[in-house]
């Protein structure tokens, strides 16, 4: 078992991959404490009352970008949106996901998903290869992981390869309301210096939450 794991931009193979509860131990301190560790920076005030706090922070010798956000809807929304079909369900609600491929992770709790993003105008589509996992850790308890970092997989030719971490943290808090925390690091490839990736991937990380509250509010409020 690997013991160096970390969650940076370097593709891994599937044997240095650490078990989904040691990876969860070391995400949890990653975002535990947001407002102790990390740097706050914009909050962002989106439609239907909807605030997003974001921060950033040096981690593994890469700048993080991370958002925070409470939300008064079913945890239902969240279990079945965000951690069941993960991959699935974003195809969904993320305008510039456009497929993706599955590789069989064995035993080891995680799975390999190549992802591919059509970005439209003059920039080349992109595609990410990670490793991924989406675990409640106690049954009895309402909280999830979504856990995704580099995989070492061949790139599809006239795709540019990008590469990322990524840590959601989605628990119900004591007044019944639901927390959503999301910590990244990306290099989205191509011809964009990576500062000024940077600079506009808190805004960007923000647009999410908006999207998958309207698809959610879409998908299981009818059902309901």
């Amino acid at each position: 078992m690997a013991t160096d794991f970390v969650y940076d931009l370097k593709a891994k193979s599937l044997s240095s991959l650490v078990p989904p509860a040691t990876a969860i131990s070391l995400a949890r301190s990653i975002v535990a404490d947001l407002d102790g560790t990390w740097t706050k920076c914009s909050k962002y005030n989106k439609a239907q009352g909807i605030s997003v706090q974001t921060y950033s922070r040096h981690l593994y010798g890469e700048k993080w970008s991370a958002r925070k956000s409470v939300h008064d809807v079913p945890w239902e929304w969240f279990m079945s949106g965000l951690c069941e079909d993960h991959t699935k369900n974003e195809l969904e609600y993320i305008h510039d996901f456009n497929s993706y491929k599955e590789v069989d992770g064995g035993e080891s709790g995680w799975k390999g998903v190549i992802s591919h993003y059509k970005m439209g105008g003059i920039l080349s589509d992109r595609e990410t290869p990670v490793w991924l996992f989406a675990k409640q850790p106690d049954l009895n308890v309402r909280e999830f992981f979504v856990i995704s970092t580099p995989a070492e997989f061949e790139s599809t030719p006239g795709r540019v390869k990008a590469a990322f971490s990524a840590i959601e943290h989605v628990q119900e808090l004591p007044d019944g309301k639901i927390q959503w925390v999301m910590a990244l690091v990306s290099d989205g490839g191509g011809l964009v210096p990576k500062w000024i990736q940077d600079i506009a991937l808190p805004k960007i990380i923000s647009n999410d939450v908006p999207s998958f509250l309207a698809w959610a509010k879409n998908k299981y409020a009818t059902e309901s």
